[in-house]
């Protein structure tokens, strides 16, 4: 069971309204954690992963919040979580990067990509995300290939 859970928080929005909405740029906030969504049979075979529950804290929230525009930071409320439950792609993060993996997902003509980090401490019982953005056009080169909706392997 995640640190700070709040089970009253049913939606990304909820979680925002609560916690960062009207909040200063890089003001301190409670650590909030929130279930965000189960992943999908496939991915969680597919990443060999003990546990299928993503989650998002109000501090990823909080990192977004700040350092997006107001209108992106929008479509990341509306968006992040379908990104997660049906990613078109699936690749290894880059080193150094936090989060192990990158979800992937074109909405409305934008890709949008998560981050998402498999929890150590619970033998990947528990994934968190950890940012999301647009990749710029080489971003994706340096990152490996792991799965795809459309079939094939990393070398398709």
């Amino acid at each position: 069971m995640p640190k700070n859970l709040d089970t009253k928080c049913k939606s990304i929005s909820a979680l925002h309204e609560k916690y960062i909405k009207g909040t200063s740029k890089e003001e301190i906030i409670q650590i909030k954690t929130m279930f965000v969504c189960n992943l999908t049979h496939v991915v969680k075979s597919e990443l060999k992963l003990s546990g299928h529950k993503a989650y998002i804290t109000s501090k990823c929230l909080k990192h977004l919040y700040d350092k997006r525009t107001a209108e992106f930071y929008d479509f990341l409320l509306e968006n992040i979580v379908n990104v997660v439950e049906q990613p078109e792609q699936i690749y290894k993060n880059k080193d150094g990067k936090r989060g192990n993996l990158i979800f992937l997902k074109t909405i409305r003509g934008v890709k949008l990509i998560v981050s998402v980090e498999i929890d150590k401490k619970t033998n990947g019982q528990e994934l968190y995300l950890v940012t999301s953005f647009k990749p710029g056009e080489d971003y994706l080169k340096k990152c490996t290939l792991i799965w795809s909706w459309r079939g094939g392997d990393s070398s398709s």
